[in-house]
């Protein structure tokens, strides 16, 4: 599964499903944003089981998307490093359904792999 964001169209979609997630939780999974990649676009969801944020990024948002499936990235410092990279395209890549790549691009080159976040494949079961 790969996809290319916008920088701000991304950003502005984590900004508001994080508003769902508890700083205090004893459940990890809660401190996820599940990332649902379907021929419709990106489905951004959150919750802290008594309130459920979602967002769809429409397909036309995103500049590539190779590949459909279900993700949970632990939030913690996903977000802080989205809104710190400097570029304005991002790319994204689940390898191995354990980890995601995410890389930077500046003027259309890519200059570095910026970190491995590990994350959890959900069962196709997932209900929403």
């Amino acid at each position: 599964m790969k996809w290319t964001i916008e920088k701000n169209v991304i950003l502005e979609a984590l900004n508001n499903v994080t508003k769902a997630l508890s700083q205090r939780t004893t459940i990890p999974v809660l401190n996820g944003i599940v990332f649902d990649i379907s021929e419709n676009g990106m489905e951004l969801v959150a919750s802290d089981s008594e309130l459920t944020i979602k967002v769809l990024i429409p397909h036309e948002n995103i500049k590539m998307i190779e590949g459909k499936g279900r993700i949970i990235i632990q939030s913690k410092y996903f977000v802080d490093m989205i809104r710190k990279m400097p570029s304005d395209l991002i790319d994204f890549e689940v390898e191995d359904n354990l980890k995601i790549k995410i890389i930077k691009f500046i003027r259309g080159y890519i200059l570095k792999r910026c970190i491995l976040f590990y994350l959890i494949q959900l069962l196709k079961k997932y209900a929403h």
